[in-house]
């Protein structure tokens, strides 16, 4: 079993149990509340972080949507690549992850730079990003930071979610495990939730609970017992929670 670490953040005035399983986040509290360390996720699908070179070239104080062009010239530089004194990089425009299904524990900003004449999600790129501190996602964004990375498409980068292994009581995969999985749903979470059933009808919601025992969720999916536990493919391997 993985080392774990046990965290608390406060909730009202009441402790709420996290633990902290290599990238994922599990929330005893809830399977819903559980998410994807981004700065790990960052580490993971990247190769190097090269902020301090790229800001030895370029002022990087700002919001990314203005760094654009200064930042492909700090590339440019590093790569060594002008060529009849032009520089071979195009860049993504400005993406959020507020803006898409997503289970990061902090929300990001992002640009790709990359050669003009390759695809940037299967070939050698940099990564800009700006990670979000807290409150409202219109602002408060830590500080640009710079990344190095190589086919980003066979990293995870495009699974911003995790799924959700399910195996029976009995130990076997549940029939409907796919079903729960990237690639499947856009919401692994909500698919999983929507199909939970609650054998006490007096709650009004269905729910997964965290079980010490098992140290998974353990709930009735699909009308069976079964055992639930986060994954996530990134940077080539899978992380279970």
């Amino acid at each position: 079993m993985l080392v774990t670490i046990v965290t608390f953040v406060m909730v009202g005035m009441c402790p709420t149990p996290m633990r902290r399983v290599s990238m994922i986040i599990i929330d005893k509290h809830s399977a819903e509340w559980c998410s994807i360390d981004t700065e790990q996720w960052l580490q993971q699908v990247t190769d190097e972080e090269i902020t301090e070179q790229v800001a030895e070239l370029v002022n990087l104080e700002g919001w990314l949507t203005e760094k654009d062009a200064v930042l492909v010239g700090a590339i440019s530089q590093l790569s060594d690549c002008h060529f009849q004194d032009q520089i071979p990089f195009k860049f993504t425009r400005v993406e959020n992850t507020y803006n898409s299904e997503n289970d990061f524990s902090s929300e990001f900003q992002f640009m790709i730079i990359y050669p003009e004449d390759e695809d940037w999600a299967y070939s050698d790129c940099y990564l800009a990003v700006e990670v979000h501190q807290g409150g409202d996602v219109r602002g408060n964004y830590g500080p640009i930071r710079v990344f190095k990375c190589s086919n980003l498409a066979e990293q995870g980068f495009f699974d911003w979610c995790f799924g959700w292994m399910v195996v029976t009581s009995d130990g076997e995969r549940s029939d409907r495990a796919d079903e729960f999985q990237i690639g499947y749903a856009a919401n692994p979470t909500s698919q999983l939730m929507s199909n939970v059933t609650e054998l006490d009808k007096s709650k009004r919601w269905p729910e997964l609970h965290f079980s010490e025992r098992h140290d998974c969720f353990v709930g009735w999916v699909d009308g069976r017992a079964c055992k639930c536990w986060p994954e996530a493919y990134v940077g080539g391997s899978i992380f279970s929670g």
